[in-house]
């Protein structure tokens, strides 16, 4: 992650969670971030090397975009375009995640340069613990920046985005 992120103060902020079909016993704890104004630490994706090979194998060249560890990685939204969607009441921004191991996927998060707020939709949970891909919706309310934790299987990640509309 980036310099600014480097910066984090371990916060106990809870925003949005939802886990896979609504039935997530708890929520990630988001950090609290503190940024340098104007700029957005958004998240690089990993090196091409330490990407999981079953990743690659299903999602082919989009896993350049990958960032994660173990059994939790999510396809990076790109951070050049528009990555937003309009939608009634906001935006929708697709985020793939590549899960391995049992469980819920447990997201929240929040934006981090003015206010908004971000919630977490899956179009389907995946069963089972197979290396497999799970698509899903962010949906926010105001393009900006936005720091998302998510967890799976023991696994943690937290990583920041820019919603551009």
């Amino acid at each position: 992650m980036s310099e600014v992120l480097a910066r984090v103060l371990v916060g106990s902020l809870v925003v949005g969670a939802v886990g896979c079909g609504g039935e997530a016993s708890s929520r990630p704890r988001l950090p609290a971030v503190h940024m340098q104004s104007g700029r957005c630490p958004v998240t690089r994706p990993v090196s091409a090397g330490d990407v999981p090979p079953a990743l690659t194998g299903l999602a082919g060249s989009d896993a350049a975009a990958a960032f994660g560890k173990g059994g939790l990685w999510v396809l990076l939204p790109t951070a050049v375009e528009p990555n937003a969607v309009v939608r009634k009441g906001g935006y929708d921004v697709k985020v793939a995640w590549y899960l391995q191991g049992a469980g819920d996927l447990r997201v929240a998060g929040t934006r981090i340069d003015g206010p908004g707020r971000l919630s977490y939709g899956s179009a389907y949970a995946v069963p089972g613990e197979a290396a497999r891909m799970q698509p899903s919706t962010l949906t926010i309310s105001v393009p900006g920046c936005y720091v998302v934790k998510a967890e799976h299987d023991g696994a943690s990640i937290t990583w920041v985005f820019r919603a551009i509309a």
